[in-house]
């Protein structure tokens, strides 16, 4: 914990040192984070609530992740889904291409309470979900929607709470705080999925 908040200081101080230009480094960090998984993001979410604040930071963030979660998402979706089922697929025996189109129907076919709850926790590997929502058709309306939604319980989580992955398993509190906020995005995304329906 001390190490994260250190780290976090130290963001903090770089950041607040170029002035405005701060705002659009820490936008670009999550940005890029979102497509490109290469980077601490609790530390950067953590960095940037230190730097700007519960508000802006939140919105920095927020605003951040769902740019690059969708960017991420488009890419796969418009880009590079038709190149890697030509490539993949073509090389892959019957059997085995079969059961990979069975579980891109299953993913393609998940809810927006289901995909919103993936999204929403902390610990879900976003650009996984981003990768498999685009090379699965998932309906880009319910994508959006479930990051909309989803996002700023994970942002909250790691700008609010700042925890790190093994300080959470050591403070049970952690986890309530998790359910909790699980469970509203998971009532949020019932109540669009009605509304979306009717």
């Amino acid at each position: 914990m001390n190490m994260l908040q250190g780290l976090a200081n130290g963001l903090q101080s770089s950041l607040l040192g170029i002035g405005a230009y701060g705002i659009l480094l820490s936008f670009a960090i999550i940005f890029i984070e979102s497509i490109i998984p290469c980077m601490p993001l609790g530390l950067f979410i953590t960095g940037i609530f230190y730097s700007y604040g519960n508000m802006y930071g939140f919105l920095i963030c927020w605003i951040a992740t769902i740019l690059g979660c969708t960017a991420s998402y488009y890419l796969f979706n418009r880009v590079l889904s038709g190149f890697l089922d030509k490539v993949l697929l073509s090389k892959l025996n019957k059997r085995t291409a079969d059961k990979i189109d069975d579980i891109k129907s299953y993913i393609g076919n998940l809810s927006l309470s289901s995909l919103t709850l993936l999204v929403a926790c902390p610990f879900t590997p976003a650009f996984v979900v981003n990768i498999a929502a685009g090379l699965t058709n998932v309906d880009d309306k319910k994508f959006i929607l479930s990051m909309i939604i989803g996002k700023p319980f994970m942002i909250y989580f790691y700008g609010m709470i700042g925890t790190s992955l093994v300080d959470s398993f050591s403070n049970p509190y952690v986890f309530i705080k998790i359910g909790i906020m699980l469970l509203i995005a998971y009532g949020l995304s019932k109540l669009c999925d009605r509304l979306v329906k009717a």
